[in-house]
């Protein structure tokens, strides 16, 4: 999800991006919703995403792509996620799955990394950033999937 993201953003203005990514959550709100209420918040979601991503497709698909790839891995984050934390109570089942997407991105990203191998400074960055980027994020997401269901 992150991943598809930042090359999204690489690609297309920040705004737009996180506006279009929106779709995710927006698809599976519209899956689940039960009452008519619902709907009309679906409704003026879907409308905000429209006016303030701007969509331009023949500005940069391959951007668009990406950030398309994200908004679905929203979309199963928010399904699968629930479902792990209702499973867990811990926090194994996202370590596990950090480590997986570790493990999968890492040949993606391995020949670009030179440069924080040989600065201990960056390294330690690196570690700062991946923990509060990743596991306090998704760690309180894991939290709050317990008490929250998905409708």
């Amino acid at each position: 999800m992150n991943y598809t993201f930042y090359l999204a953003i690489d690609r297309l203005d920040l705004g737009k991006g996180v506006a279009i990514e929106f779709i995710g959550p927006i698809t599976v709100a519209a899956l689940t919703t039960r009452t008519k209420r619902n709907a009309g918040a679906l409704a003026l979601a879907a409308v905000g995403v429209v006016v303030l991503s701007g969509i331009e497709i023949d500005n940069e698909p391959l951007g668009l792509l990406f950030i398309f790839l994200a908004a679905a891995c929203w979309a199963a984050y928010i399904v699968v996620g629930a479902r792990v934390a209702q499973y867990d109570r811990g926090v194994a089942g996202l370590g596990v799955g950090l480590a997986i997407g570790a493990v999968a991105l890492a040949p993606f990203g391995i020949w670009q990394s030179g440069p924080a191998f040989s600065t201990p400074s960056l390294i330690a960055w690196c570690f700062v950033v991946g923990f509060f980027s990743n596991a306090v994020a998704y760690g309180i997401d894991q939290f709050t999937l317990r008490r929250i269901p998905v409708r």
